[in-house]
Parts: structure tokens; C-alpha cells; sequence
């Protein structure tokens, strides 16, 4: 039912939305990558390294670097 209604896994899903929020924070400069990490429920740098270079081809320190502000 839930691919059904939003084409898209529980899992991936949930993913996702990890994946947004660690983006804006990672953005913002608001804590380092480990921080983002947990508060993102990755539970460990390494998991949102891989999910940042499945989605998005590259590493969390390489888009905080690139898009992050201030």
C-alpha cells in the first residue's frame, strides 16, 4: 500500500527524508558530518557517506563544502 500511494519503499522513503535533513544542516554549517550523522539517524558517518554518494555522487564533507553557508 505505501509504493502504491508514494512510489517509493518504506525504506527509501524514510532514506529520503534522512537525506533531506542531513542536506540542510550540512548546508547551514550547523554540525560537523558525524553530528549530522546522528541526529539524521544514520547512526554512523560511513552510512551517510554511502547514502550521500548513492543519491547524490558525493561526499557530505564535499557538499558542505561546496553549498554550505558562511
Amino acid at each position: 500500500m505505501f509504493q502504491q500511494e508514494l512510489g517509493t519503499t518504506p525504506a527509501r522513503y524514510v532514506e529520503r527524508v534522512r537525506l533531506q535533513a542531513a542536506t540542510t544542516l550540512l548546508s547551514q554549517r550547523q554540525a560537523s558530518v558525524s553530528t549530522v550523522a546522528q541526529l539524521c539517524g544514520f547512526g554512523h558517518p560511513e552510512n551517510l557517506r554511502r547514502s550521500f554518494h548513492k543519491t547524490l555522487a558525493v561526499s557530505p564533507q564535499a557538499f558542505a563544502e561546496r553549498f554550505g553557508v558562511g
